[in-house]
This record gives C-alpha cells, structure tokens and sequence, in this order.
C-alpha cells in the first residue's frame, strides 16, 4: 500500500477499531475522533470536533487524565490504567498518549487511545473474590482435604487432613497420595482420579 491508501487504511482502522480514540492539539481542542471517542465520554453520535477537552470531560476526569495530558504535551509518551466514574458506573481504561511533533520538532498534540477493560476487571475481581471464598473455606473446613494433580502430587492441603494423618503441609507437597495410600486401595484411587 502506498500514500493515499495506506492513508485510508489507517483512517479505517482508527475509525472502527475496538477502542476510542482522538487527536487533542496543543490547545487541547479535539481535532478528530472515532465514534467509540464520544461513546466512551457520554455523548454517543456527538461530534466533539473543534470542543475544548474541559467542555467534555468531567472534573475528576480532567484531574485523573491531566497530569498524563501535560507529559505527553511535553513529548513523552504516557500509558497508565485508570478506573473513573461515569454515568453508567465506574469504567476502567487502559490509556495511551502518543505526542505528534511538527517538522519543528515541537508537539502540535497528542493522539489518545483508550481500550476500555471495564469487563475484564470485573471478571478478575469475581474469580479472585471466588479463589479466595474457596480458599478460606479449604482451609478451615473440620474435615481433611487434599488438592491433587493428575499425577497424584499433592499441590493442597488444609490444616484437618495435616492433622488428620499426622503430617507438615510441607512433607505433603514434597509427596504424592500414592505413597500414602494402601496398595489395596491405590488401583480404585488411581482410577477415581
């Protein structure tokens, strides 16, 4: 591809990409954006050509945003994650700043790119939150238990199956059930498992 096609490529993929994007000038008026931009601010179908970032942005956003805005301003390129709270809840981006500098070398703006991972947190949060409901109820349930792997290595154990069969947590990860288990009864566990 060549000039005005890899031009159009480009306009393409910024345009319909999976994130929200923008090109703010050194005067902090947004000078393009893609329509995820104006869905990710609120203003879903807006176009936010020619309006100043503090006619869009709420004041916590410019507080979050405006620390990073000011490094990229400078020529840094800045990326960071952030969690703010919008109409619909607390959303949480990955943000990226990426200055434009003129023949001068001088910054004429910044193109900003965000990637909301709103649902990815959350989902981390509930298996988290999850691990660790189980992990308390493992570890102090009254009966013994044991996590295994396919192999039979011991990767868990609670403090009742320690106590239970007379053993440090530690002896138990250095071992496997097999060599605990009575050779009458290791064909149907070995099966079982």
């Amino acid at each position: 591809m060549h000039g005005t096609a890899t031009q159009k490529a480009l306009e393409n993929a910024l345009t319909k990409g999976p994130f929200a994007y923008g090109y703010i000038s050194s005067d902090m008026v947004v000078q393009r954006h893609n329509a995820s931009a104006a869905e990710w601010f609120s203003l879903p179908g807006q176009n936010l050509v020619g309006r100043h970032l503090r006619d869009i942005l709420t004041p916590e956003m410019i507080e979050n945003a405006g620390p990073s805005m000011q490094k990229a301003m400078a020529g840094e390129d800045v990326e960071f994650e952030r969690s703010l709270q919008h109409p619909e809840g607390i959303r949480n981006s990955i943000a990226r700043y990426i200055p434009e500098r003129g023949d001068d070398g001088s910054v004429n703006g910044i193109h900003v790119f965000l990637v909301d991972v709103t649902d990815q947190r959350h989902s981390e949060n509930e298996a988290h939150a999850q691990r660790e409901q189980f992990r308390g109820a493992f570890q102090h349930a009254a009966i013994g238990m044991a996590v295994v792997s396919p192999e039979g290595k011991f990767l868990s154990v609670n403090k009742s199956f320690c106590k239970m069969l007379g053993y440090t947590s530690e002896e138990f990860l250095q071992g496997n059930f097999q060599e605990l288990t009575h050779p009458d009864d290791l064909e149907p566990d070995i099966r079982n498992l």
